[in-house]
């Protein structure tokens, strides 16, 4: 009975846990609509880390020069949250654009998250 009992404390136990980082983004994408030719819109996006060591994000990438992301904090404690602002500028574009941003980070699960904005872009 006693060795029972302590296989259930381990299996139960966060002794053997390892702690890792957890990247959360939020909103995990955003679709701005319809848009008029020739403008920027933007959108603020909450980074977290909801694990239990710190959160590094290595890099972030776009895949347009008509993407534009700042703001973001390096380093995030468990827990600690940073805003990261992506601005799409849709130009003379017509029709719906799809941009997607790559967050690189140390999150083992997931170490590249993507976010995508979109827009239906219209005539002015």
């Amino acid at each position: 009975m006693r060795r029972v009992s302590f296989l259930l404390l381990l299996l139960v136990s966060p002794l053997g846990a390892v702690e890792v980082p957890r990247l959360a983004v939020e909103p995990s994408g955003f679709d701005f609509g319809r848009v008029r030719t020739g403008v920027t819109v933007s959108k603020t996006f909450e980074l977290r880390n909801g694990g239990g060591a710190t959160l590094v994000i290595e890099k972030v990438s776009k895949d347009c020069g008509c993407t534009v992301v700042d703001g973001w904090k390096a380093h995030l404690s468990p827990g600690e949250a940073t805003e990261m602002r992506v601005a799409l500028s849709v130009g003379q574009n017509r029709g719906k654009l799809v941009r997607t941003v790559v967050v690189v980070s140390n999150d083992p699960a997931s170490p590249l998250t993507e976010v995508r904005v979109q827009a239906e872009v219209v005539a002015q």
